[in-house]
């Protein structure tokens, strides 16, 4: 069913490595600006869009 296992293997890594990244920067970038409080609300929510995450800022 769907993407076949040895390529799922190798996608997941660099796929998991791409959002980490994304995820670290988002967060270095509000911590820089003393924004602790908004990214514990921002990782509560199930999803958000760029627009909404440049509103914060």
């Amino acid at each position: 069913m769907g993407i076949p296992p040895k390529q799922a293997k190798l996608n997941k890594p660099r796929v998991i490595q791409i959002v980490m990244t994304e995820v670290k920067t988002f967060y270095v970038n509000l911590k820089l600006l003393g924004f602790q409080e908004e990214m514990e609300a921002v990782m509560t929510l199930p999803s958000l869009t760029e627009e909404q995450s440049k509103s914060l800022i």
